[in-house]
């Protein structure tokens, strides 16, 4: 049976050695797997950035606010009992033992103590009841835990999955957009849309994956113009340089009229292009292979068709651009 002492230690916090009361010390559950019970002042000293340490058994756990954990109503209870039973708190001097003068035992002067004891008791067997309850609630989020992982895991192949279906696929809705800024200005696109043969798809399903709805950097200057005539445009991204049998396969179909975009190239040793370019057509078939003063790229026989274009507007004055200002237009290239 429980002693004057354990109803002393119950109705007392083990921290600082005060009587619990239902106002400032008021008695505490702690979240640990004892269901330890401290005193609210204390815990207000006790917590440290957000996280509560067990004076007892040093379990932590993460808690917000201390006076949102639920307060122990059997200490309460004994508090208001001993409050009835005289207003003051459980003296235990005043409740040492007496023998009884039948069979010489041991007992309590004060008859309502030995129901405390056994609520006492009563009490320490529900803490341990509750200590299972907790144990069983921490399996249970650990439990909850190992399936959000698998979760986590499962929705991210998902994820990847959609990813690789969103691909840049080659077709005749296919859309190359070089956009035209000048001194960092947004002055105009260009569409290019791209001419699907044997002979060039290769190249411009590269092309198309490298810069899938994601803009680059594809050049910084106008490199070649004639007005009215045709641009030149080179590729200035050294991420992108396709391997020479992409281009060299390539057929007689050449880029020489009105509206066709062309591209030409230079080869290293190692079979890698090391620059390849945009040519824009901006005249009409008949007039521009009788012309003897083309660059040797850009001539008929040295551009290979690739696709046609719109927004001439945009070409039109690019071509008329004056030498001194072709250093001031920047280029990206996207497909879609």
């Amino acid at each position: 049976m429980a002693t004057a002492n354990d109803l002393e230690d119950f109705i007392t916090c083990g921290v600082c050695l005060c009587e619990f009361d239902d106002i400032n010390r008021i008695p505490k559950f702690l979240q640990c797997s004892a269901r330890h019970t401290v005193c609210l002042l204390c815990l207000r000293k006790i917590i440290k950035n957000a996280t509560v340490s067990c004076p007892f058994c040093r379990e932590n756990f993460s808690l917000a606010d201390v006076a949102r954990l639920p307060s122990n109503g059997y200490v309460l209870h004994m508090l208001k009992f001993g409050k009835q039973k005289g207003n003051k708190p459980i003296d235990k001097k005043v409740l040492g033992p007496s023998v009884c003068p039948t069979c010489g035992s041991g007992i309590k002067s004060d008859a309502g103590i030995n129901q405390l004891a056994t609520t006492i008791e009563k009490q320490k067997e529900a803490q341990k009841q509750l200590g299972v309850v907790m144990k069983s609630i921490q399996a249970a989020e650990e439990e909850v835990k190992k399936l959000q992982e698998e979760n986590d895991f499962k929705l991210t192949q998902m994820v990847s999955v959609m990813e690789v279906k969103d691909k840049f696929v080659l077709k005749d809705s296919s859309v190359f957009i070089l956009r035209v800024y000048k001194s960092g200005q947004p002055k105009g696109e260009i569409h290019i849309s791209p001419n699907i043969s044997r002979a060039t798809t290769h190249f411009l399903k590269k092309l198309g994956e490298f810069c899938y709805k994601s803009p680059i950097n594809f050049n910084s200057t106008v490199d070649k113009a004639m007005p009215g005539v045709f641009v030149l445009l080179s590729n200035e991204n050294p991420q992108f340089l396709p391997d020479a049998s992409d281009i060299n396969n390539f057929s007689v179909e050449q880029a020489c009229d009105y509206g066709e975009v062309g591209i030409t190239s230079i080869y290293s040793s190692g079979n890698k292009v090391t620059e390849w370019s945009f040519v824009f057509i901006l005249e009409d078939n008949e007039t521009f292979i009788e012309r003897d003063n083309l660059p040797e790229n850009v001539s008929s026989n040295n551009c290979e068709l690739i696709g046609h274009v719109s927004c001439y507007d945009v070409l039109e004055q690019l071509s008329r651009a004056r030498k001194s200002a072709r250093t001031n237009y920047t280029f990206t290239l996207e497909s879609r």
